[in-house]
């Protein structure tokens, strides 16, 4: 085996060996841009295992509906109250962090139209009490007769918010695998008419779970508009119908009502549109969207994408043009572009083969990990980790490995940490995966040694970093 430092790295960069003209490719172990501008605090509570959804019922609905037909599950979303007021704390740090800078992905309309310059007026404020209080407090300013709101990716900004999709998801995705693109939670309220984009597709596999208000959706097969005289804007899997009457095509929908609790679900190829019984009705759903790629081998694309980023970071410059010679074209083609030829080089550099891999294997590790959620919460406060006194890992999401030369990569909720290849660390993630809440002071006492150079601090390290990770 081989021996590495005595003490273990528990940084949330993976820094990977290869170089290749003095460019070193470093990829975050958050790899997803997590969230940094709001704090996410440790919860120190016990583990109660146990799937939302039966595995019958998963069982029944995936061989019957799942990517086939529509449906409603009745009172299939636990606690939908509760769930609301998670909303309202992910939605007041997505604020946040947009306010601070960071790139986050929502969309407003006032009166079925995009606000173009004050899309800060209608954002929620931390002094809302609900989602319908910010929603009726945007109703009420002047001009606004109706208001949408949706954020995508709302799982990156409450924990609590996370943990629910993936405890409703636990049962069905043994049976689906994980979507090959991602999964998101989304978010849609307000009072408005209809869905502002009208009829259309998203490549998602959609379950809406109606947390207020009554949601009435129609939904329709994936093949319905093929001979129908419509309009369609986008390509593939989303796509549009533009400049059309929806309601020529109502009567032929399936239309899927849910309250509070209930369910919809519809596969990704269906064509849909949300229109509620009366025009101002008050509705908040979460979407529980499982995305798939429109494209082949979508991790190893993401991986090329973030290396030649890495490479040609500081040199692209806005505005640069291909050289050609307008007296002798056929000149031109002896030599490629300088950037585009240097590409060509780093594909042929020493190991960048083993790189790739390498880079793969984490991404798919990270992807396992976080339950196919491209983006998740970030580690919590170190100070509160380092305070916590137990520790316990739900079974249906273990801890785990990926053992090399280098060392072990461990992925935790997403997260990668990197630890010595030492037999000891084994045994602690096999000890914490049985699920039994651990004094983390005990663990510590009872590992240490058992390794060449592993002390009781190193261990006591490694715990609270996995306590970081939300265990």
């Amino acid at each position: 085996m081989q021996r590495r430092a005595r003490h273990p790295s528990f940084s949330a960069k993976i820094t990977l060996r290869h170089i290749w003209q003095e460019v070193n490719f470093t990829i975050v172990g958050d790899i997803c841009g997590q969230a940094r501008c709001y704090d996410m605090f440790i919860e120190d509570q016990k583990v109660q295992p146990g799937p939302v959804v039966g595995s019958g019922e998963w069982e029944n609905f995936y061989y019957g509906n799942w990517e086939k037909t529509p449906i409603v599950l009745r009172g299939c979303f636990p606690d939908p109250t509760e769930a609301a007021e998670e909303i309202l704390n992910s939605l007041k740090n997505a604020n946040k962090a947009w306010r601070m800078g960071e790139a986050t992905n929502f969309g407003i309309w006032i009166n079925g139209n995009r606000p173009e310059y004050e899309y800060g007026r209608f954002f929620v404020d931390q002094k809302d009490t609900s989602v319908r209080d910010y929603v009726d407090r945007i109703l009420a300013q002047s001009g606004v007769d109706e208001f949408c709101f949706t954020h995508f990716n709302l799982q990156q900004y409450d924990l609590p918010l996370w943990r629910r999709a993936r405890d409703f998801l636990s049962g069905l995705l043994s049976l689906s695998g994980l979507p090959s693109d991602e999964i998101d939670l989304d978010v849609f309220t307000g009072r408005y008419a209809q869905t502002p984009g009208g009829i259309h597709t998203d490549a998602a596999g959609t379950f809406m779970c109606v947390l207020e208000g009554t949601k009435r959706m129609y939904v329709w097969p994936a093949d319905y508009f093929n001979d129908k005289e419509v309009s369609v804007s986008g390509e593939g899997a989303v796509r549009t119908i533009i400049d059309t009457d929806y309601r020529l095509f109502l009567d032929d929908a399936t239309v899927l009502i849910g309250s509070p609790g209930d369910i919809l679900y519809w596969p990704s190829t269906s064509w849909h549109i949300s229109i509620p019984e009366e025009a101002d009705a008050y509705t908040l759903v979460l979407n529980i969207g499982m995305f798939f790629s429109q494209k082949p081998a979508p991790l190893l694309r993401g991986i090329l994408d973030d290396l030649y980023d890495s490479f040609f970071s500081g040199r692209f410059r806005w505005g640069e043009t291909y050289p050609i010679r307008e007296a002798d074209q056929q000149e031109s083609l002896s030599m490629l572009p300088e950037m585009d030829g240097d590409a060509v080089a780093m594909l042929d550099a020493p190991q960048f083969a083993d790189l790739v891999k390498d880079m793969l294997k984490e991404r798919w590790v990270q992807r396992v990990s976080s339950g196919g959620f491209r983006k998740f919460p970030p580690k919590g406060c170190e100070i509160e980790a380092r305070t916590a006194t137990h520790i316990q890992v739900d079974p249906r999401y273990p801890i785990l490995r990926d053992c090399s030369q280098e060392g072990i990569t461990v992925a935790a909720n997403g997260h990668l940490l990197k630890v010595p290849n030492e037999q000891v660390f084994l045994d602690l993630i096999n000890c914490l995966n049985t699920g039994e809440r651990h004094s983390i002071a005990h663990l510590a006492r009872s590992f240490a040694g058992r390794g060449e150079g592993v002390e009781e601090s190193d261990v006591l390290s490694f715990l609270h970093e996995l306590k970081r990770c939300h265990y």
